[in-house]
């Protein structure tokens, strides 16, 4: 499992960087300083380290260093730039995500890599989407994260498709016929999983 988590945040860093080489946006503020850092490309890393997601932050952020220490540099258009993290702490908070995400801006990031948690993903989507910074969000799976916009991805499975799956392995392979979902009142994301395992 650590095997296949470092190979995907990898494939994170490679699709984020390989959006870094295309089509180069140098009306925004991101794309000027990322083209003006010279021979080092930025990847933000957008992740709680605090608060109620800070646990799964720190692994996910454990899983990126990770990933940059066993490709420390890329190619882009036949020159070779070293890989730089940009690491902030959204406190799993809404109300931080917004700043959080602007210091990644103004240290010129060229794409992002989290959040660990969609809230502060879909908190802080228009912040990267007005910088013309790309974002991949490597665990969150809320639909609203991507939905209807042009610079959040996923490399994650999303709600609707993981609760079905769970049902009919449970009910296929396993034969139950009941189940008990426990879920944390007020919790919109255990809310919305039990009301659709039901």
């Amino acid at each position: 499992m650590k095997k296949l988590t470092a190979l995907v945040l990898a494939l994170c860093m490679a699709l984020g960087l390989a959006a870094c080489g295309g089509s180069k946006d140098t009306g925004s503020a991101a794309g000027s300083t990322a083209a003006a850092s010279g021979d080092t490309i930025k990847i933000g890393v957008y992740e709680p380290q605090s608060g109620d997601n800070g646990a799964g932050g720190k692994q996910e952020i454990l899983g990126i260093q990770y990933a940059n220490s066993v490709a420390p540099t890329v190619e882009i258009g036949g020159k070779t730039y070293n890989v730089k993290l940009e690491i902030v702490d959204n406190e799993s908070s809404n109300d931080k995500a917004v700043s959080a995400a602007s210091q990644l801006v103004s240290q010129g990031v060229s794409v992002v890599l989290g959040s660990y948690g969609s809230g502060v993903s879909i908190a802080a989507s228009d912040t990267f989407k007005n910088a013309g910074v790309p974002a991949i969000g490597i665990t969150c799976t809320n639909p609203a994260v991507t939905a209807g916009n042009t610079h959040y991805f996923r490399a994650c499975f999303i709600d609707s498709f993981q609760g079905p799956v769970l049902a009919n392995y449970a009910y296929d392979n396993l034969k139950v016929k009941k189940a008990y979902c426990l879920s944390k009142l007020g919790d919109d994301y255990s809310d919305r999983k039990s009301t659709r395992l039901n």
